[in-house]
């Protein structure tokens, strides 16, 4: 047989390619877009729940953390309470555009005002970041949620979009023990549910600590996947418990079994420090009267929203034991960071942050939340990861950022409803410019029966707003219980020295500063994307 000519075969060639274009290319599935785009950075939050400043020393694990990190003296939250703080930590969006103001949903089902119900019943969940991660990164995260999740979620609700893992722990983690998980399964027709687990009471069945465990697995499990992940560990500690004790003598805060009095710790252990050596007398603005805090109308009026008690003694010891219980719990969450840290790559940012602070007798209220006060709203952020700059920043940072970050790093475009703005740069570089303004806003809370954030001095606190800079703060209180606003004022300035508070409110409609942030507090109110970005600046 007669060979072809080079022109025949040049000819078969191009034919052959010709072919090969008309052919349409199989379909990329996520597995090899995964193998083919570079692959994006992991991430990894501890987000614990009521963690105030005052618990960081206590925490040796967080401290050796904070060398290699980038660490945030001004970091807030919108909201200092529980379900509203969470729902803007997914969304990236304040509670006015959240729906989420309270813990509970409210006499209205087809309104609710809070908690899970409202979460889902505004569309909240479809926005969170965890969804734009597992859908629209151009690498997709596998997504999972470990822990706490939000108020009012059961067993009975449909799994959360977004997540490919799911495991929450519900309302009755409070406890610490004999609670329930609900992890995300598949039946047979691929439709996704909850089944549950039931917890008991060992030592071993310690909230934080199956935590741990579960988190650790994962991590290995994940660590070397093609797929980036992100996976957030919510824990309860150091929230109280919400109701009768598992364990005759567990305290309202109740540690792990080996950080509790007894043993080689007759006093318990306190982490960093000797439990003895904490006392809440020493805490910025315990016991602090409160009378020259009052509210101030433009027409020069006071109005007090609180009363002005005194603290006992006994009230004292109290509290103080209180404090020592705090402490303890967190070691748990603590010895949990180290674990991670070290189980982690240099492919993997950490984050350890808290959904709010918490308050020991400050400003003569016993324990609770809620007020635009630093005790309540200040929260720990730690960062560390690849490209992060260890050391100290002093731009202001609010929870309401954290989704646009995460979505930064990801890839993926920030959604234009997000509220809040990505502090990646801040992070590559402590000089980068980022926001000077947090804003607060809170809704007034009624006692409703479940609610674990139902303490007397967490309902006191009115509904107000209020923009916080790095050194001042300027509240607008709602104090009329009837219908319409009268509005009341406070101020105050010299917040960024060490060991300041709000001692005594200076509020005058004259002073620049107030006037300027007055202008911020109109802008924030009712904002939407873009507006309220813009309004931190």
């Amino acid at each position: 047989m007669r060979a072809p000519s080079r022109a025949a075969l040049w000819g078969i060639l191009g034919t052959a390619v010709v072919a090969s274009l008309l052919v349409a290319p199989p379909p990329v599935t996520p597995e090899a877009s995964a193998r083919e785009a570079p692959r994006p950075p992991n991430v990894v939050m501890i987000h614990m729940d009521d963690v105030s400043m005052d618990l960081v020393p206590t925490m040796p694990e967080l401290n050796r953390l904070m060398k290699r990190s980038a660490r945030f003296r001004n970091s807030f939250v919108a909201d200092s309470l529980c379900c509203t703080s969470r729902a803007v930590t997914f969304t990236g969006q304040y509670p006015h555009n959240t729906g989420v103001r309270t813990n509970y949903a409210g006499s209205d089902p087809a309104n609710p005002e809070g908690g899970w119900a409202a979460f889902q019943r505004y569309g909240n969940a479809e926005r969170s970041f965890n969804v734009a991660l597992s859908r629209q990164a151009p690498v997709p995260y596998h997504t999972a949620l470990s822990g706490k999740y939000l108020n009012g979620f059961g067993a009975r609700q449909p799994v959360p979009p977004g997540w490919s893992t799911f495991e929450a722990v519900l309302a009755d983690g409070y406890q610490q023990y004999g609670y329930t998980m609900a992890r995300a399964r598949r039946d047979a027709t691929g439709r996704r549910y909850l089944a549950t687990q039931r917890f008991g009471t060992r030592a071993q069945d310690y909230g934080t600590t199956v935590q741990a465990r579960r988190a650790l697995s994962f991590v290995k499990a994940h660590e070397r996947s093609d797929r980036p992940y992100y996976l957030q560990v919510s824990s309860y500690a150091a929230h109280a418990r919400s109701g009768a004790p598992v364990h005759r003598g567990d305290p309202q805060f109740v540690p792990a079994p080996q950080d509790l009095p007894g043993g080689t710790r007759k006093d318990g252990n306190c982490g960093r420090v000797a439990c003895t050596s904490l006392a809440v007398g020493a805490l910025p603005g315990y016991d602090d009267p409160s009378a020259d805090n009052a509210a101030v109308r433009d027409d020069g009026t006071r109005v007090a929203w609180r009363g002005d008690k005194k603290l006992t003694p006994a009230v004292r010891a109290r509290l103080d034991k209180r404090f020592r219980n705090r402490a303890q719990m967190v070691q748990a969450v603590d010895r949990m960071i180290g674990q991670v840290r070290r189980a982690i790559g240099p492919h993997t940012y950490l984050v350890v942050t808290s959904d709010n602070g918490y308050r020991l007798g400050q400003f003569r209220m016993p324990n609770g939340k809620a007020t635009p006060y630093d005790v309540d709203t200040r929260v720990p952020l730690i960062v560390s990861g690849p490209g992060v700059r260890p050391g100290v920043r002093r731009q202001v940072v609010s929870n309401v950022d954290l989704a646009s970050t995460f979505e930064q790093i990801a890839g993926v475009v920030p959604r234009v409803q997000r509220d809040g703005s990505s502090f990646l740069d801040v992070l590559r570089d402590p000089s980068a410019r980022g926001a000077r303004v947090a804003f607060f806003e809170h809704q007034r809370t009624v006692a409703v029966a479940g609610d674990p954030d139902r303490e007397s001095s967490t309902r006191l606190v009115p509904s107000y707003l209020a923009a916080r800079t790095a050194d001042a703060l300027l509240v607008r209180l709602d104090l009329d219980p009837g219908p319409g606003v009268v509005d009341g004022w406070e101020f105050y300035r010299g917040l960024s020295r060490a060991g300041a508070f709000e001692r005594t409110n200076t509020y005058d409609p004259a002073d620049p500063t107030v006037r300027a942030l007055k202008q911020r507090i109109a802008a924030f109110d009712g904002c939407t994307g873009a507006v309220c970005r813009t309004a931190t600046l």
